[in-house]
């Protein structure tokens, strides 16, 4: 089993609800060397402050550095 090394917040990138509209949305995850997700994939549709939250958090309470790649929608 991989061993995460880093919590990383990227995007956005585009998803579509049911009515077809296009949106943001950003990844937030715990990730190892290579930069692929060990364990849940949070995605964050509401807004990029919420996503980098959620990421700062998760970098606090299992003790790794956060590398935030997200931008704006």
């Amino acid at each position: 089993m991989k061993t995460a090394t880093q919590i990383l917040c990227t995007g956005p990138e585009p998803y579509t609800d049911r009515d077809g509209d296009e949106h943001p949305e950003w990844v937030v995850c715990a990730a190892d060397d290579d930069r692929e997700p060990v364990g849940r994939v949070y995605r964050v549709r509401k807004s990029l402050d919420l996503a980098r939250r959620l990421a700062a958090h998760m970098a606090v309470d299992r003790h790794l550095p956060l590398e935030i790649e997200a931008q704006p929608a």
